[in-house]
């Protein structure tokens, strides 16, 4: 999921916008930082120099009530350690002989430093030495948190604008792939809302155009099998008159059977057709699917290599049309049967009872499917044995009408094979 996450096309622009959004950050702080300091410099030399003027206008002695004064108006705490006195203008702490002090100027007489935005000046004077002290104003930080919060704030918002406005361009390129996933399952009648920048709306226009021009060429295809197929029973039903006054000989017995394989053909076509119109062409009611399986095992009863029902509990309501779901277990169960007669395994049908749905698993050991055929063996008229012979039997319908009424159900069908171990059909039907 991380993984998907981070190889998206979304999430690699995201990336790239913040990427740029930093570095032009770094780029401007670099400039302000150079800036600063450069400031910073030009401020400490003029504070030094602005404080030996204080120490001549405090006096020699240094006076108490001056330094007050001068403390007043500059916010300074200024102390004084002499021989026979010492004096502060402040309760507070000195920080002055700190061992972090980091100190930035040193000349005759003079020592300053600073230490987490505090400085310190420190003047020999006579026999003493005075300290001046510059501390932050309380207020002045509090404005400074106030500011950091507010700035992260808007950046917040900046990152969540940038991601929606992201979203927002990218949302044609998630109803294209929606669109892919639909026209993936058969909806060929999905169409993409034609919005968004010009290029992804030229996009959208050429897919829904290429969706079109395929569900067209499919519904021909389709129309001309239903037509074909309709047109056939005709002739079909002159040629079981004419082959019934026909004397009975090898002869009409082969045209007989083959007039039967075309009719059943064209029967499973027509119903197959039927089946894709609507959903409301099945017959739905409660029915038991353990007495539906069972019923159907007794008629493949006697048939190599035989059936085993596995495990069937019962019983099993679901709301379905009892007469397709026969006709698509019989299919199975047909297959199966067909294609491990060499085998001495049974095939085995058992039941898988979710909480969200009931998987009817039909599984035999016989020939299996080459991997190359699973793609293409729910398509109409494609069969893994090519040669079409009357042995093996069937048109290539089969499981396409399988497919069909398991789709008219809401349900799936899925063929798990290997060749020459087997093969796993699974019908899944969802509760209701």
């Amino acid at each position: 999921m991380i993984r998907k996450i981070f190889s998206s096309v979304f999430t690699k622009l995201l990336v790239i916008v913040l990427f740029t959004g930093i570095c032009i950050n770094i780029l401007v702080g670099g400039v302000f930082f150079a800036h600063r300091k450069a400031a910073a410099d030009t401020f400490r030399r003029s504070l030094v120099s602005y404080i030996n003027y204080l120490v001549t206008d405090l006096g020699s002695p240094p006076s108490l009530q001056r330094a007050r004064r001068v403390g007043r108006q500059t916010g300074f705490i200024i102390r004084y350690e002499g021989s026979d006195r010492h004096w502060s203008t402040s309760e507070q702490p000195s920080f002055a002989q700190n061992r972090h002090l980091h100190i930035w100027h040193e000349s005759a007489g003079i020592r300053a430093g600073s230490l987490r935005g505090r400085h310190v000046i420190m003047v020999d004077s006579g026999n003493g030495r005075l300290i001046f002290e510059i501390t932050r104003d309380p207020s002045a930080e509090d404005k400074l948190h106030r500011l950091a919060i507010l700035m992260f704030i808007v950046l917040a918002l900046m990152i969540g604008a940038v991601y929606v406005a992201v979203r927002w361009i990218f949302r044609s390129i998630r109803w294209l792939d929606e669109a892919v996933r639909a026209v993936g399952k058969g909806h060929f009648d999905y169409r993409v809302p034609e919005k968004g920048s010009q290029e992804l709306r030229d996009l959208s226009a050429t897919f829904n155009s290429m969706t079109g021009k395929i569900e067209g060429m499919l519904k021909a295809k389709e129309q001309l099998l239903l037509d074909v197929s309709h047109e056939l029973r005709s002739p079909l039903t002159r040629l079981k008159v004419a082959l019934a006054m026909l004397p009975e000989d090898e002869s009409s017995q082969s045209m007989r059977e083959d007039v039967i394989e075309l009719e059943n053909m064209v029967t499973e076509i027509l119903e197959t057709a039927r089946l894709h119109q609507t959903h409301s062409s099945l017959h739905c009611h409660p029915t038991d699917l353990k007495e539906l399986v069972e019923k159907i095992v007794k008629e493949f009863s006697g048939l190599p290599p035989g059936v085993n029902t596995m495990w069937l509990p019962g019983p099993i309501m679901l709301e379905i049309d009892p007469d397709r779901v026969k006709t698509v277990i019989r299919n199975v169960l047909n297959n199966a049967l067909k294609y491990s007669r060499k085998s001495e395994r049974p095939v085995e049908v058992n039941v898988d009872h979710g909480d969200e749905s009931v998987c009817l698993k039909i599984r035999d050991y016989g020939d299996g499917i080459p991997a190359s055929a699973m793609p293409f063996i729910f398509e109409p008229f494609y069969r893994v044995d090519k040669s079409r012979s009357r042995q093996t039997g069937g048109y290539g319908l089969g499981l396409s009408l399988c497919k069909t009424i398991m789709d008219a159900h809401r349900g799936d069908i899925s063929i798990d094979s290997s060749v020459g171990e087997g093969t796993t059909v699974t019908l899944s039907f969802p509760l209701q």
